[in-house]
């Protein structure tokens, strides 16, 4: 420091101290005062006290804060000092508040419900809802805060005072359900069987409701003509007529059994009158007894009069015995030649046998006499006459003995009454509830030609039996029409074809006996009733938590409203309610409404203050608490975010399918955190065509989507190739039950929608399909049939011939196809494998041979398996798979084993090792070309395999092969990427993360060139991270870790003197410790198929090599017998390495070590430089440059490439050995793995 820069300083240090001193004098001359400041954690706030300096305080203030008791003032913020009252207070300060806890009691009014516990607990601790109290005949209608039910209480935090809740109750409505049946007795049998006669029905449904819990209801009715038989309820029989069920809950499926009443026909006679002499064994009294069912005609044979004495004539005194309703004696009537009789006939039956018996009465019969009056349905009765036809009827006067001189018989005349037409064309239209009129309408063919008309007609109702007089009808030609006001005197009788359900009603006109007889029944109308009725809305009110709809349907306009699933409902005291149908979805208790969980229509009257009841439509919705996308359309969205998994984040139009149907993804959650099935819900879709700001109209919908169910649609053709914006809302949306439409933007396409793992394996192996549209993370999953006994599943490839696919997950096989192309478009989907059975050495294709350490089994089989061409055209195969935008999740992992361990230990993760190495492939692909784009692949054994071969057209200008674009693929059992006798595989813009050997592994098992040759192309934006040290699990297994230990040592030893390096030192993810790995490209297997001539032993897989770096684009075609044949003068002892770039063209690097060699310099030395050349990307001449600098600087080679080439200069990626490899018995591998500058 300098003179100038300490005069300065210590003049500001002078300075300071001045100021010091005088602040001092300063203070010290009057008194001051200072503050204490209160800080009340959470307390009513409190303003800062002044007082003098060094003031003692005798007490400070307490504050308040609800629900808390104070403890006391602070001196610090951790609350670990109280503030001393007694020492002066010298400079201002703050206190703190301490505080404790209050806890209060929470108790529960049940009124007559089961007890609840009272809660204790601190203020404002979390409350959880309590179990509801149990009462029978009760819903529990929710805890409030006060006894009148004004208040709702709220389960969240303890108040601040002891508190009492009161359980609210709503009395539940229940109802009886069930079915009349009507049976018979066969009086052959003795058996009853169905009986549809009388009721036109065997069985009539009825439901009894409204009945409080304890009301007592019987099932039983009075039908005339039958009597009660039993009633069955689950299965018990209970035969008392006055049974009363006591309710207590809801009865259903009640079966009340009635029989036809059966009376008796008793035929008597006694012989004995006409001669007979009784015996011990027989009276004389003889009777024959018959059976009919009510309202029958008797139509058994009549038994005979027996006659012993010829004087007398005998007969049944009648024989004509019809509308059989109570039991009947009929007499033998005995009479001796001579006396008077007289016969009554009618439709040549005896009516009735009358003798003329001395001293008996004169009179035959009366006007009170049933054969004075009788009765034929269709005929008007005449009267008795002398005569069959003809003459005058006879008076009543007339019927005395001493009217007739003789016997005589009279016949009963009858006029026939043409009977009225049957009625037809019976229609039913009618309000809702008690509002709007009933207008029953008919055809009566040829009424109008009647001189008289109808004078009533009857009504058969649900089997009630009903008569409305003809002038309530209006008749207008044939037409007929009956039109019933709720002020009508018959409302009551058609009341209750308004309620829910299916309503049974016929009708017949009914003639006056005099000039018609009644029409025969119409053919009965079912009319159903739904209180969820669909018109067309014309006015809607929102309320808070409900909705009014006015609506208009047919003309006629009514009311429907619309609550909340799980809501209580609270009005004016002024309105009464009354649940009238649909009780599993609302209760009523006078004026509150209460909904429960279920969903559904009902219909409920509604009466305010003393006025008439109204009856409404009403309907319940789910209580809507969240409405988003569901999972796997988020799923969806998080793919194409902006920090999404995948290499291709931008956005992709999600892909829907036009061959089947669709329906959206929604999350939809209630107000108790619960699912809601989306079939429960009322939505509104709106469809918005290629970003048009208005939606379709319902015509214009229609042209593009069929809707098949209330949520599925499928697409039309018009729609293939538009894009569709859909806004899915829920269609009842009250003011405080507002949730934001989801938007759902999509292509459609000519494809195929698929949801399930069943349908993704039948839809894949359909040829006949080219387009899969997945729409769901789906679990993998294998059939059955896939499987072996043990459960494995059948490790075979697929069979072309026959389409089987074996314990492929999805597989698509066969060898007569051409030109197939299937396209799946993932949407960004998950399909999960991870569940899947792992095969073992018995599951079909056994372990491989040259696994050393454990066993290695050989999987032939894939989540995916394509295997299509045409064995026709040999050579030649344009058939294609292309996935796009799928994740695709496996069951093994990267082999991973510490070796660190006891040996016990090791074994048993070797099991484990041997067991993952029976794990699924990703996508194989035997036969056709193949292209994945934006796919993320991981715990795969093999996630890409191979194995297609040919051209794709008969002149061979495009070879068959496997693209992966912007692949992301991660944690591989054995390889990344494999190719067996394959034609190429291209790999653009992808990630290849770690496996358990080489990222990519190539056979060549083909020979010849050309599409002969397996291609690999890497372009330079693809990313290879397969760091490896040569310990690991994978390279134990085939016993390559000496190899690779050895390959590793010796390279890093020649590249460390020119500031090069494979290594890099990275944490074991076994053990954790510090390790030495390479990044392991490329392994070749040489193979026996890869040869065209005789040299086995040094030969190794033909290939053509296009890869891309920071140097540029380098192509190696490298022959079988490169290293046996050495041109290349880089070839020693059978071993080759070198950077790739430029360089690795043969002629390119001798030429270029020739001319330096002209130039003077050694062979050695040159090729030195052409080899540093490599290293670095540069020429040989620039290298000769940088190394004179190096020298010349003692710069490291690498600093010196910078200094002379500039520090952005490109260096090669890759470095390739070729070398034998102990594993494969004969010829040379190739390896190439990554080298960079050393640091």
């Amino acid at each position: 420091m300098n003179k100038k820069h300490t005069f300065f300083l210590t003049r500001i240090r002078a300075a300071l101290l001045a100021m010091l001193v005088l602040t001092f004098v300063l203070l010290g001359c009057t008194k001051q005062h200072v503050s204490l400041s209160f800080v009340t954690n959470g307390g009513e706030r409190m303003d800062s006290i002044q007082v003098e300096q060094g003031h003692v305080f005798d007490t400070l203030p307490e504050p308040v804060r609800v629900g808390h008791t104070f403890q006391g003032w602070y001196a610090d913020t951790g609350l670990t000092e109280l503030f001393d009252l007694d020492a002066p207070l010298m400079r201002n300060r703050t206190v703190y508040a301490r505080w404790t806890l209050d806890s209060y009691t929470l108790t529960f009014e049940t009124y007559g419900g089961s007890n609840v516990s009272p809660v204790t607990a601190s203020f404002g601790s979390a409350l959880s809802t309590v179990s509801s109290p149990v009462r029978p005949g009760f819903v529990f209608g929710g805890w409030y805060r006060d006894a009148d039910f004004t208040e709702p209480f709220e389960f969240t935090t303890m108040p601040a005072e002891d508190t009492t809740v009161y359980a609210r109750w709503i009395e539940q409505a229940y109802s009886i359900q069930g079915h009349h049946v009507f049976l018979r007795e066969d009086f052959a049998t003795g058996e009853l069987v169905p009986d549809g006669q009388l009721m036109d029905a065997e069985e009539i449904s009825f439901t009894l409701s409204n009945l409080a819990y304890g009301d007592t209801a019987t099932p039983v009715r009075t039908f005339e003509g039958y009597v009660f038989s039993h009633v069955e309820i689950d299965g018990v029989s209970y035969d008392d007529p006055n049974m009363a069920l006591t309710m207590t809950e809801d009865v259903e499926d009640v079966r009340v059994y009635y029989v036809r009443l059966s009376f008796s026909v008793r035929f008597i006679q006694n012989k004995t009158v006409a001669g007979f002499i009784p015996t011990e064994e027989d009276d004389g009294i003889e009777e024959h007894v018959f059976y009919v069912h009510f309202d029958n005609d008797f139509t058994d044979d009549l038994p005979e009069v027996v006659i012993t004495d010829p004087a007398f004539n005998g007969q049944w005194e009648r024989t004509g015995i019809t509308r059989v309703r109570d039991n009947i004696e009929i007499r033998a009537v005995y009479y001796l030649s001579g006396q008077k009789t007289v016969s009554f006939i009618s439709e040549e039956a005896l009516r009735l046998f009358a003798v003329e018996e001395p001293g008996s009465s004169d009179t035959i019969i009366t006007e009170a006499s049933p054969v004075w009056e009788l009765k034929r349905p269709g005929y008007r009765f005449l009267g008795w006459f002398t005569s069959p036809q003809g003459g005058e009827p006879l008076s009543i006067d007339a019927m005395r003995f001493s009217h007739f001189e003789t016997s005589v018989t009279l016949y009963a005349q009858w006029a026939f009454l043409p009977p009225i037409a049957r009625a037809t064309h019976l229609a039913v239209e009618q309000g809702t509830g008690d509002e709007g009129d009933t207008v029953i309408s008919f055809t009566v063919p040829q009424l109008s030609g009647l001189t008289h008309l109808p004078v009533t007609f009857a009504f058969r109702l649900n089997g009630i039996f009903f008569e409305v007089p003809a002038d309530q009808f209006i008749i207008d030609g044939d037409a007929v029409s009956l039109t019933v006001s709720p002020e009508s005197p018959y409302f009551n009788a058609f009341r209750m074809m308004r309620s829910p359900g299916i309503h049974h009603l016929a009708i017949r006109a009914l003639g006056d006996g005099e000039n018609h007889y009644d029409a025969a029944w119409s053919d009965t109308l079912h009319v159903a009733v739904d209180a969820d009725i669909e018109g067309d809305v014309t006015d809607v009110t929102t309320y808070d938590y409900f909705i009014v709809e006015d609506f208009e349907l047919e003309g006629q306009t009514s009311r429907r409203y619309v609550f909340y699933a799980n809501m209580t409902y609270n009005f004016s005291s002024r309105y009464h309610f009354e649940i009238l149908s649909g009780h599993a979805s609302i209760i009523a208790a006078n004026n509150v409404l209460s909904t429960t969980g279920e969903v559904g229509s009902f219909r409920f009257s509604m009466r305010v203050d003393e006025g008439e009841p109204v009856i409404y439509d009403g309907r319940v919705v789910a209580n809507i608490n969240q409405f988003a996308a569901g999972s796997h359309y988020q799923t969806f969205l998080a793919g194409v975010a902006e920090d999404s998994d995948y290499l291709q984040a931008e956005a992709t139009r999600y892909q829907v399918g036009a061959q089947n149907g669709f329906h959206v993804d929604l999350r939809v959650v209630d107000n108790a955190g619960e699912r809601i099935a989306l079939e429960k819900t009322m939505l509104l879709y709106d469809f918005y065509l290629n970003g048009a700001s208005e939606p379709l109209n319902n015509a214009e919908r229609a042209l593009y989507v069929d809707v098949l169910e209330p949520h599925r649609f499928r697409f039309t053709e018009a729609a293939i190739g538009q894009q569709f914006t859909l806004s899915v809302q829920p269609r009842y949306q009250a003011l405080l039950m507002q949730v934001d439409p989801v938007v759902f933007e999509f292509e459609v396409n000519d494809g195929y929608n698929v949801f399930t793992n069943e349908a993704l394996r039948e839809l894949f192996g359909n040829l006949e399909v080219s387009t899969l549209n997945i729409h769901r993370n789906i679990t993998a999953e294998l059939d059955e049939s896939q499987k072996n006994s043990d459960g494995s599943p059948i490790n075979l490839r697929g069979v072309p011939a026959t389409g089987e696919i074996n314990g492929n997950v999805y597989g698509r096989a066969s060898d007569s196809v051409s030109g197939d192309h299937l396209v799946v478009h993932g949407n960004y989907m998950i399909i999960d494998g991870s569940s899947l059975p792992f095969s073992n050495a018995t599951s079909g294709s056994g372990i491989l041979g040259y696994s050393a350490a454990f066993e290695v089994i050989n999987v032939q089989i894939a989540m995916f398996y394509y295997d299509v061409y045409n064995a026709d055209t040999p050579g030649v195969n344009d058939n294609h798979l292309e996935v796009n935008n799928l994740t695709l999740l496996g069951n093994t992992t990267t082999p991973a084993i510490n070796y660190g361990l006891s040996a016990e230990e090791i074994a048993n993760q070797e099991r484990l090792m041997s067991r993952n190495s029976g794990g699924y492939n990703g996508l194989m692909v035997r036969n056709g070309s193949s292209t994945f784009n934006n796919l993320r692949v991981g715990y795969m054994l093999i996630p890409f395999f191979n194995v297609a071969h040919g051209a794709q057209d008969i002149n061979q200008t495009l070879p068959v092969m496997m693209t992966l674009d912007a692949v992301r693929v991660y944690e591989s059992w054995a390889n990344s990427v494999y190719m067996h006798g394959a034609t190429g595989i291209a790999i653009y813009r992808s990630e290849i993360g770690q496996s358990g050997g080489a990222a990519i592994h190539l056979v060549d098992n083909k020979q010849g060139d050309g599409f002969d040759n397996p291609t690999l192309i890497i372009d330079e934006d693809t990313v290879i991270n397969n760091w490896i040290s040569g310990e690991e699990a994978w390279f134990k297994a085939y016993a390559m870790s000496v190899v690779a230990l050895q390959l590793k040592s010796q390279i890093q030893n020649q590249l460390a003197p020119v500031q090069k390096s494979i290594i890099q030192e990275m944490a074991n993810p076994v053990t954790g410790l510090p390790t030495e790995k390479i990044n392991f490209i490329l392994l070749t297997e040489p193979s026996r198929g890869a040869v065209d001539n005789d040299l086995y032993p040094t030969t190794g897989s033909e290939y053509v090599l296009h890869l891309f770096d920071g140097v540029g684009e380098t192509t190696i075609h490298r022959p079988f017998n490169f290293l046996s044949n050495p041109t290349d003068l880089r070839v020693a002892q059978s071993q080759f390495a070198a950077a790739i770039g430029p360089y690795s063209d043969t002629m390119l690097y001798n030429g270029t070590v020739e001319a330096l060699k002209a130039q003077g310099l050694p062979e050695g030395q040159a090729k030195d430089i052409v080899n540093l050349a490599a290293l670095y990307g540069v020429s040989a001449e620039d290298m000769l440059t940088i190394y004179g600098t190096a020298q010349a600087t003692g710069m490291t080679l690498p600093q010196a490439v910078d200094a002379v080439m500039g520090a952005d200069h490109p260096r090669p990626r890759y470095l390739e050995v070729l070398s034998p490899i102990p594993i494969f018995q004969h010829g040379f591998s190739t390896v190439i793995i990554e080298v960079f500058d050393q640091e």
